[in-house]
């Protein structure tokens, strides 16, 4: 998204106690629940755009944390959407790309 070539992702986590930052290198989904939720969603790439994106409400993920230790957590609610989000940027996706339009 901003021109380096990693795959990492910065977040504060506000699902856990203290409310963390951490670091998430080579992410990504390998299971997704069955459930999808639509709700608004908006992005600092694209200001003032906002719409409603389908997402699994819950996802289980793995990744390298600051150590380069592998982690593997289930996400749900918000958390798992930021991540699917945040996740898409490192795929080349915003959330426009998968609005609805039916």
């Amino acid at each position: 998204q901003v021109g380096v070539n990693r795959r990492l992702i910065l977040v504060q986590r506000f699902d856990k106690e203290g409310e963390p930052f951490e670091s998430m290198l080579n992410p990504q989904i390998i299971a997704k629940g069955d459930s999808l939720h639509a709700r608004i969603e908006g992005c600092l790439s694209i200001p003032y755009t906002r719409d409603t994106v389908l997402r699994h409400w819950e996802i289980v993920v793995k990744y390298q944390n600051h150590r380069l230790k592998w982690q593997e957590e289930k996400l749900e609610g918000f958390t798992a959407r930021i991540f699917q989000h945040e996740l898409d940027h490192l795929n080349g996706i915003l959330f426009t790309d998968l609005i609805r339009n039916d």
